[in-house]
């Protein structure tokens, strides 16, 4: 039994993909590095005495960060992946339309 396929919905974004690229994959590094130095602060604190309370929150703060940081970084790859074959799919149909093509080169047997 054939069933038929969904179309896929139009995800409309204010921003282009490029320029989304832009913006998640500085601060995703950002947030990742972040991350990992707030995780250091709570490690240290735990090691060094402090209360319980203290270490946890930090340590559960610089989980979100860190965390926060890896999907912000894998939507800027994403973002780049389909920005990438979107202009790769651009590139060949223009390239296969009649009238679109630039100049033939000149063959060798034309006189030389």
């Amino acid at each position: 039994m054939n069933l038929p396929v969904p179309p896929q919905p139009v995800v409309k974004t204010k921003w282009s993909l490029y320029k989304r690229w832009q913006i998640f994959a500085p601060t995703g590094l950002i947030l990742t590095g972040m991350g990992l130095c707030l995780f250091g602060t709570a490690n240290h604190l735990m090691h060094s005495g402090e209360p319980f309370f203290r270490w946890f929150i930090a340590g559960t703060i610089s989980l979100v960060t860190f965390n926060s940081g890896l999907v912000l970084f894998g939507e800027a790859v994403r973002c780049r992946t389909l920005y990438d074959l979107r202009k790769k799919k651009r590139r060949t149909k223009s390239r296969n339309i009649p009238g679109k093509q630039g100049p033939r080169p000149e063959s060798s047997a034309s006189g030389k």
